[in-house]
Order: C-alpha cells, then sequence, then structure tokens
C-alpha cells in the first residue's frame, strides 16, 4: 500500500544517517599517535561513540529476541551510557599505564567491554530478571557471541586486507578467490548462532558479513596492482549475481510444481493476474485450509456386502492433506526467506560501494587523512582511480538489482524494491546501528592510533619515551 515515491525515498535515504555519523566522527580532530594518550582526546571521542553504538545494537538485539522482557528506553540510555564510560575509561588506564597506541586496541578491549555489559545489564536489568527468566540468561550469552563474531570481522577483514598487499602481484588475483570461501563461512557462522530467530537472519547477515566483504572487495579491487584483479573480482560477482537470479527463477518451477494446478487456475481467474504465485503464497500462509482441500468423501456411496469404513480412509486422506500442506507453508516461507535475503544483499552490494567511494573521495582531503595508512595509499596512487573502479562496480550491482526486479515483477507479481523498503523502514533501529557500527570499525581500523600492525612488529613499543607523550595536553 505504500506508494512507488516513498518507496524510493526508503531506500535512497537509509544510507544517509550511517554517512551523517561517519561524516562527524572523521571531523573530530586527532594528533600525530606519538604525541601521547593525553593530547589524542579525539581518539577516545570516535572510540565512545563507537562502543555506544555497538551497546545500543546489543541491547537492542537482546530485546527484539526476547519480546516478553520489558526493557525501557531509559534502562537502554543507562546501559549505554555507563558501559561506554567504564570501557573508555578502561582503555584510557590501559594508555597511560602501559604504551600508546595500545597494539590493535580494538581487539585488546573485547574483554573490558564484555565485562562491563555484563554488570551494568544485571545491575539494569535486574539480576532476578535474569534468574526468573532462564532464556535471558541463554539470550544474553548467544548475543554476546553473536557481537563477538561480528567484532572478529574487524580482524578477520583487515588482515586478510594485508595479506592481499603483501603478495606478490601474480599471486593476488589467487587470494581473491579466498574471500568468497572466508564470506560463507563467516556468514553460516552468523546464521548459526540465531538460527532460532530466522526472521533476523537476512537483514543481520546482509548488513554484517555481506557488507565487511563488499567493502574489502572493492578494497582488494582498488588496491590490486594487476588488471586481472579486478576482472576476477567482477566476475565473481557477475557469477554469484548469475547464481542468485537462477536460485530465484528456480524457486519459482519447485514451487509451481506444489501447487494445485486447479487452485492457481482458480484465483488466478478470479484476479485477472497472469503470475499469481506471491498471491497464492500469502494466502497460503493466510488460509492454507482454503487452498488445498482434500476431495470430499463423505458422500460416497459403497455397495458392497464387504466391510469397510469410509471414516477411516476419510481421516487418512485429511493427514496426507495437513502433512501437504505443512510442507506447502514451509517451502513458501523458505522462498520468501530467500527473496528477502536475495534482494537485501543486492541492497548492500549496491549502497555500501557507493557510500565508500564518497566516504573516501571527501576523507582524503580532510586534515585526519594523514593518520590513516590507506588514505595516506590512495592519495599516492591517486584517488580518481581508485573511486572509478568502485562506482563501476556500484553501477553493475545497480544493474544486477535492476535485473532481479524485473524478474520478480515479471515472473511473481511482486515488487522487490516494496519489500526491501518494507524491512528497511520496520527494521530500521537495529538496521542504522549495524550499519554505522562496521562501517566505522571498517573506517576507522587502519587508523594509526588504534595500534593494527599486522607485522607484529609493533615498533612503538620498543622506541624510547618522549617528554610530548606525557606532558601535552
Amino acid at each position: 500500500t505504500a506508494s512507488v515515491l516513498r518507496v524510493v525515498a526508503v531506500c535512497i535515504c537509509t544510507p544517509v544517517p550511517a554517512l551523517t555519523v561517519i561524516g562527524a566522527v572523521e571531523l573530530v580532530p586527532l594528533r600525530p599517535a606519538s604525541d601521547g594518550w593525553k593530547a589524542n582526546y579525539g581518539l577516545w571521542i570516535r572510540l565512545a561513540v563507537m562502543t555506544a553504538i555497538v551497546t545500543l545494537c546489543v541491547v537492542l538485539q537482546t530485546r527484539s529476541f526476547l519480546s516478553g522482557l520489558s526493557i525501557t528506553a531509559t534502562v537502554v540510555v543507562a546501559i549505554v551510557v555507563c558501559v561506554t564510560a567504564t570501557y573508555i575509561a578502561t582503555m584510557v588506564y590501559i594508555a597511560s599505564c602501559w604504551v600508546f597506541p595500545i597494539p590493535f586496541t580494538i581487539t585488546a578491549g573485547v574483554v573490558p567491554y564484555f565485562v562491563s555489559m555484563a554488570v551494568f545489564s544485571a545491575l539494569f536489568i535486574g539480576r532476578t530478571k535474569f534468574q526468573q527468566t532462564p532464556q535471558l540468561s541463554k539470550v544474553f550469552t548467544r548475543c554476546v557471541l553473536f557481537i563477538s563474531t561480528l567484532k572478529s570481522l574487524v580482524i578477520i577483514y583487515p588482515g586478510y586486507n594485508a595479506a592481499f598487499n603483501a603478495v606478490p602481484d601474480n599471486l593476488q588475483p589467487v587470494l581473491v578467490f579466498v574471500l568468497p570461501v572466508l564470506k560463507v563461512v563467516l556468514k553460516n557462522t552468523v546464521a548459526g548462532l540465531i538460527d532460532d530467530h530466522e526472521d533476523y537472519i537476512p537483514e543481520t547477515v546482509a548488513f554484517s558479513v555481506e557488507l565487511f566483504n563488499v567493502i574489502y572487495l572493492v578494497t582488494c579491487m582498488q588496491q590490486g596492482r594487476a588488471a586481472l584483479t579486478t576482472l576476477i573480482v567482477i566476475s565473481l560477482d557477475f557469477a554469484t549475481s548469475a547464481f542468485s537470479l537462477w536460485s530465484v527463477h528456480k524457486s519459482s518451477g519447485i514451487m509451481r510444481t506444489h501447487f494445485a494446478a486447479e487452485s492457481c487456475n482458480r484465483r488466478d481467474a478470479a484476479r485477472g493476474k497472469r503470475n499469481v504465485v506471491t498471491s497464492v503464497a500469502l494466502d497460503l500462509l493466510r488460509r492454507p485450509e482454503e487452498l488445498l482441500q482434500a476431495k470430499e468423501i463423505d458422500d460416497i456411496r459403497v455397495d458392497s456386502s464387504i466391510a469397510h469404513s469410509v471414516s477411516l480412509l476419510n481421516q487418512a486422506a485429511r493427514r496426507h492433506f495437513d502433512a501437504q500442506k505443512a510442507v506447502l507453508v514451509r517451502e513458501t516461507l523458505r522462498m520468501l526467506f530467500y527473496w528477502e535475503y536475495v534482494v537485501l544483499v543486492e541492497y548492500v552490494e549496491c549502497v555500501i560501494p557507493l557510500m565508500y567511494a564518497l566516504y573516501v573521495s571527501v576523507a582524503v582531503h580532510l586534515p585526519t587523512a594523514a593518520h590513516h595508512s590507506d588514505l595516506r595509499e590512495m592519495a599516492q596512487r591517486g584517488v580518481a582511480s581508485s573511486v572509478g573502479s568502485v562506482v563501476t562496480y556500484a553501477s553493475l550491482e545497480i544493474l544486477s538489482l535492476v535485473v532481479l526486479s524485473v524478474l520478480l515483477a515479471r515472473r511473481f507479481s511482486f515488487s522487490p524494491l516494496f519489500h526491501l523498503a518494507f524491512v528497511l523502514e520496520n527494521q530500521m533501529v537495529l538496521l542504522q546501528a549495524k550499519m554505522v557500527t562496521f562501517l566505522l570499525f571498517a573506517m576507522q581500523f587502519q587508523l594509526d592510533h588504534l595500534g593494527a600492525d599486522f607485522t607484529f612488529q609493533f615498533r612503538w613499543l620498543h622506541a624510547p619515551a618522549t617528554p610530548t607523550a606525557n606532558t601535552q595536553s
């Protein structure tokens, strides 16, 4: 029932909050890492923003998993503020007592973060609620594992990127093939942690694993020193999109074989539509008993002297058709589930490269670009050529989304853009929290102040201390 204008507005405006937050964070000034932790108050502001958004995401995800649990907005704000303040204070203390930058700051802060999260969650939600709601502890533990897995993406993908840049030119095209394997493993891991909440799997996987995969796919494409690397990246993407389209096409054939021909024909004639798979699917979910009716055998007359039992036959027939209805419902849900996932992935693959290109085009000209190792390298290579390849990739993804939309519209009388807008609007807060979190982690990870050194030499650990590092403010 939504207008086309509203659907387009939702799809276009969804990335705006994330871009706004990322841009605002990048405007926070930084001093050279060698100036010490006191001079770099801007880093602690950045970490505070990232921590607050991650905490908000964890609390909201936990609340959505347990609909019966009442967590008020005041409690959410209290947990976010207290966890963020405690985490930042802990990291500042470690930096002041040990070294700055802290080697792999984000990884080193995992334990302090989750300890703070557990303490303040029990304090504000209430220890008795954890005791009275056994499922709460289980869900909270799974959320912790879930967020830990997502935070591991911040290490795995940059580590892959470091290895990609370290290998010789002739091995870079080979290393590109590792990305799809890595994506499949991580995707199954994330989905397995929330398999009891299937409604959240498509958007969670699309806006976490797929998001990171797209970012580092375009990164490899623009950092590749061989033209073959770009060709392989585009070919892999084309193959993935083609497989998705083929799967969508195949799913329609499977569903058509399940639906009773007379039911489809009858409803098709009533609606005047050429393809009614989606309509029949929705009817099946609403009123499965009306779509497939067991043949009435109550009125059958049997002229025989042999003993018989029509009621037993009737019961068997009804059990058979009840089982058939269950299969149809399961297959319908599976089809709609897959469509939602494919559409979300296509959207992420369209939007994220454009967001990345816009971010890079602006951030490389900011004063803080001198503290980003990736932006420094990009400035040396030339921003125009790097951004150009990313925009080309995004254009191909937009074309893929258009083809998918046309296929679904013609084949199923189903508009994926309306379904996409529905998901983006109804899960807006969680999607925005995840998008901002992962984009911030991806964009900030190679900041000098976060100590991400994949050579594991950590030269600043062995450098002599300077008075500036301890006295400047």
